[in-house]
């Protein structure tokens, strides 16, 4: 059989339409020994408009036989393969380098993820253009499942006044919660996703800072208090004064009445990178991933987010890629910088998100938050990008009843005056 490469660059010169295997997302480095005569013929129909000649070609190349093969998607399909298998046995080869030198095992895993990264996300490139004004059946489409939808579209918001604001967190959205410190980032985080699976929604959550078993009694205390179960938090995390049998039977209706699922990934199983998060939504095809949070992610060569704003660059790029690839959302929280820490009630803003302008750039939707009082919270959307910034909005903050519950702003400022709360204690 002939050369995967020759056989495609024959099919290019005699169906006349060179930049076809362009088209279907082939481009110079999948090709390896005939490289060079590929970019010619490229480049020829670009500089002169016109197909190169069969003479022209063999004046340039004499040695290369042009066979009668006139399939392009075939041969296009045999570049591919023939690439992948190259890369495949270069990346072998590199890993039996790296078994034999002093790297660590998390230091070749991270190195072996990137690399599959990026010789998944170049093996199939084809572009599909579609004409938005002549075909819109997808358009169609989408408004009559909206319409048909027994409930929200995208991920539910677990506040009103957001939701109405919103309408959901949609499929290709990342949406980013930032606060200070002990602000109350991962309660909100996880009330979202209990909200999302009171609804039906499968959500996978990476907690970066807690175990899973001390995320899935915080998610407890919050669906004791949905269905009505008399189960504290602290009840539930230390195991003081909780009746077994009581327990048993709550963690029996939960399985019954709730009618989402929910994945808890902690980092006892090691760095967490986009390749990691994309795998896992791969394998268990959630509606949302819950990140907590962002700035304790690695990037997909390992680096880790702390070590500058490049690589949380390169963390939220693959992230919006995985969210829109997906067709999932994702939800993560970052910090608020010093700068942020005002004794101001309101929440910061965008500008105050730590590690630069990155998080806030590729971030559909940017929701600021900070306490009320110590039963209070009060949020600001700060970016929005298919709606409307500038709302606020305010909830409980009863973490040892699973109550937060959206609340007026007369009702916060009660609270606030309740407790004598003064901005100086946060």
């Amino acid at each position: 059989m002939a050369h995967p490469e020759a056989l495609l660059l024959s099919a290019l010169i005699n169906s006349g339409d060179v930049l076809k295997a362009e088209e279907m997302g082939i481009h110079p480095s999948h090709l390896h020994e005939y490289r060079e005569a590929y970019e010619w013929l490229v480049e020829y129909k670009v500089k002169y408009r016109s197909e190169p000649s069969f003479s022209a070609f063999k004046g340039q190349f004499p040695d290369f036989h042009v066979s009668d093969h006139q399939d392009v998607g075939y041969g296009v399909e045999l570049v591919r393969e023939a690439h992948l298998r190259y890369l495949l046995g270069k990346t072998a080869r590199q890993l039996t380098t790296d078994l034999r030198s002093t790297k660590t095992p998390d230091e070749i895993m991270a190195d072996l993820q990137s690399e599959t990264t990026r010789m998944l996300s170049g093996y199939d490139t084809t572009t599909t253009w579609t004409n938005s004004i002549k075909d819109y059946s997808t358009s169609l489409d989408w408004a009559l499942e909206r319409q048909h939808s027994d409930g929200p579209t995208g991920i539910p918001f677990a506040h009103e006044s957001v939701q109405e604001r919103m309408g959901g967190r949609q499929a290709g959205d990342v949406t980013v919660l930032a606060a200070r410190l002990n602000q109350g980032k991962s309660w909100t985080m996880l009330t979202e996703a209990e909200y999302a699976v009171s609804q039906g929604k499968k959500v996978l959550y990476f907690s970066l800072e807690m175990s899973r078993r001390k995320m899935e009694y915080r998610l407890q205390a919050l669906q004791a208090a949905r269905y009505g179960y008399p189960f504290t938090h602290t009840m539930l995390n230390k195991g003081k004064g909780l009746d077994l049998l009581a327990y048993k039977s709550f963690l029996a209706d939960l399985s019954e009445k709730v009618p989402g699922e929910i994945y808890f990934n902690d980092a006892s199983r090691g760095m967490v990178t986009p390749t990691t998060i994309a795998a896992a939504v791969n394998k268990l095809q959630p509606d949302e991933v819950v990140i907590d949070y962002v700035t304790l992610m690695a990037a997909a060569d390992g680096r880790r987010a702390s070590e500058g704003w490049q690589v949380v660059a390169s963390i939220t790029g693959d992230l919006k890629h995985v969210a829109t690839s997906f067709g999932i959302s994702v939800l993560t929280a970052s910090q608020i910088n010093r700068e942020g820490e005002n004794k101001h009630w309101k929440p910061p803003s965008t500008a105050n998100l730590s590690q630069g302008d990155t998080i806030g750039q590729d971030a559909d939707n940017v929701i600021t938050m900070k306490r009320f009082g110590k039963g209070a919270m009060v949020y600001s959307l700060e970016k929005a990008r298919d709606s409307q910034a500038g709302l606020l909005w305010w909830s409980k903050f009863d973490p040892e009843h699973g109550n937060f519950a959206e609340i007026t702003r007369d009702e916060a400022e009660a609270i606030r005056a309740e407790e004598g709360f003064d901005d100086d204690d946060f």
